[in-house]
């Protein structure tokens, strides 16, 4: 870890002065360059924030997906925190979200959202990435890793594999995921206190093992 306490927190301003908005359609989904964004009804800007993308093909890039609402910046105090020794980092910004397009009467979906994630891991030649998902894009990630096992059947070698994974406070279900009106009251309640006292604990507890340099989840096994 590179930054102290002291560091001041990086301000919205300052995160998305250090990535990019970049063209992108979603049908077919895929990285457009102005000309062709230019001959694309459907473009639209999506923003990206990349570290240290010269790597080299053998590189093992870390893809941080966000959550909801705060979007990449949500990310912020944690990049400032991470080393050079996890790069090349990509941190993805739905459409909708941050400094992305918000466009009327877009479908908004998992599929989707995935759909940009493997467009931008092509369009940045990622061959092998960890992925780091927190709240909502947990289900993303899930589709991500059906598409990988679907691969396996019929190998492709220029698709992107997903060699580790770590989701927070996602879920595996797409119908047992909680909403804001039902987690927000129950935050104001004393129940709501025992739970946030309960995940500081669990921190302190995880913390030690990160330092370790331990695996919090079990690595995905190889591809054959």
């Amino acid at each position: 870890m590179d930054a102290d306490d002291k560091t001041p927190p990086v301000t919205a301003a300052e995160w998305f002065a250090g990535g990019q908005r970049i063209w992108y359609s979603p049908t077919p989904a895929r990285v457009l360059s102005e000309r062709d964004a230019a001959e694309d009804p459907n473009a639209l800007q999506v923003f990206e924030r990349v570290h240290s993308p010269a790597q080299g093909e053998d590189a093992v890039w870390l893809t941080m997906l966000p959550g909801f609402p705060d979007g990449s910046y949500g990310w912020a105090q944690v990049d400032r925190l991470l080393s050079d020794d996890l790069s090349p980092r990509l941190y993805v910004e739905p459409v909708g979200q941050g400094d992305s397009d918000k466009p009327k009467g877009y479908k908004y979906s998992t599929l989707e959202r995935a759909d940009l994630i493997e467009a931008l891991w092509k369009h940045h030649g990622v061959h092998r990435t960890a992925v780091v998902t927190f709240d909502y894009t947990s289900l993303g990630l899930l589709e991500l890793l059906q598409r990988q096992v679907e691969r396996n059947a019929s190998p492709d070698s220029s698709a992107t594999t997903i060699s580790a994974v770590f989701m927070m406070n996602g879920g595996l279900f797409y119908d047992a995921h909680s909403h804001p009106w039902q987690s927000t009251p129950l935050l104001r309640s004393p129940l709501g206190a025992l739970g946030v006292r309960g995940g500081a604990t669990l921190a302190r507890g995880i913390r030690p093992r990160m330092d370790a340099g331990t695996h919090l989840l079990p690595r995905l096994p190889p591809d054959r």
